[in-house]
């Protein structure tokens, strides 16, 4: 990727070079992209995290009717934990898209949107992993009885498991963020015509 960039700058300078009255409409990549991407990652996850503690104090009554419900759950009150578990996770995807196309936006290559997005859902996820200890929070389920070391770090492993999975998702959705927000930019313009030809 260094070798493409440092191709367009040399590039970008030789047409400069050549053509003094036909002035570029756009600037080089900026720098620092790996700081931008992260704040920008950073602030979509907070924002992802708290509107998914949002919807879960909105779902709290269904929350408690299903724990109050418990081995005899109805249909409605199960579509509907999983209609609002669906709304959050699509939210938190879409939340990922938007830190993408804003990194895309800001610096141009198309790799930062996918850090941008892996980042926001990292923080989603870990905001909605330790919101699980908090007492009495909406969807929470009373502990009943002692957990052995072997189950904590079986569950452990799995929430691992699931945040890397779900991290590759937000920076797919933060790539596809990105992509649409460069598709018409001079840099990815200019590597499809030498591409091409």
């Amino acid at each position: 990727m260094q070798n493409s960039e440092k191709h367009y700058s040399d590039r970008r300078r030789a047409h400069s070079a050549d053509d003094d009255e036909e002035t570029d409409s756009y600037d080089e990549i900026p720098a620092g992209g790996g700081l931008q991407a992260l704040l920008i990652g950073l602030i979509a996850g907070i924002v992802g995290a708290l509107v998914s503690v949002v919807i879960a104090f909105l779902g709290n009554p269904i929350y408690q009717q299903a724990a109050m419900e418990a081995k005899n759950l109805s249909l409605n009150i199960a579509y509907a934990e999983l209609g609002l578990a669906c709304l959050s996770f699509f939210i938190g995807l879409l939340i990922c898209f938007f830190a993408g196309f804003s990194a895309g936006k800001r610096v141009v290559l198309r790799k930062f949107g996918f850090y941008a997005g892996a980042i926001a859902e990292i923080v989603i996820y870990l905001c909605q992993f330790f919101a699980r200890y908090i007492p009495n929070y909406p969807g929470n389920l009373a502990s009943q009885g002692s957990t052995s070391a072997a189950a904590f770090s079986g569950g452990l492993v799995v929430s691992l498991i699931f945040l890397l999975i779900l991290a590759f998702i937000g920076g797919l959705m933060g790539l596809w963020g990105a992509a649409r927000a460069t598709r018409n930019h001079p840099y990815y313009l200019q590597r499809e015509e030498e591409e091409a030809s």
